[in-house]
C-alpha cells in the first residue's frame, strides 16, 4: 500500500468523479483508476461501485475511507515531526502592520 493510493482514494471521495480526482491529483485518469484497483486487490475487497461513471463507495469502501482519512492525517503529522526534528520552521506566519507606523 502506498500513501499516494490513499490520496487518490480521498480525492475520489471529495470529487466523486474519476476524471476530476485524477486532475486534482495531477495524474491521468487511468493511472488513478489503476492505483485504486491495486489497492482493492491488496486489501481483497471492492471499495468502489463501478459502472460507466462513478457510482459511489461500497459499504466496505466507506469503512476504508475512514481509515484513509486517518492515514493521511497521520502522514501529515509525520512530515511535520520530521521537519521539527531537522529544525526547519513550518507553518503560517501572519504579521499585521498599522499604516501610520509603517513609515
Amino acid at each position: 500500500m502506498f500513501i499516494r493510493q490513499i490520496h487518490y482514494l480521498l480525492a475520489l471521495a471529495k470529487t466523486e468523479h474519476f476524471g476530476r480526482a485524477a486532475e486534482a491529483s495531477h495524474v491521468s485518469q487511468p493511472a488513478l483508476s489503476t492505483a485504486i484497483q491495486h489497492l482493492e486487490e491488496e486489501l481483497g475487497i471492492t471499495i468502489i461501485k463501478r459502472g460507466h461513471h462513478f457510482q459511489g463507495f461500497t459499504e466496505e469502501g466507506e469503512s476504508i475511507l475512514q481509515w484513509a482519512r486517518i492515514l493521511a492525517q497521520n502522514g501529515e503529522g509525520m512530515r511535520q515531526a520530521a521537519a521539527e526534528a531537522s529544525h526547519q520552521l513550518t507553518g503560517v506566519l501572519r504579521i499585521g502592520v498599522i499604516p501610520t507606523m509603517a513609515t
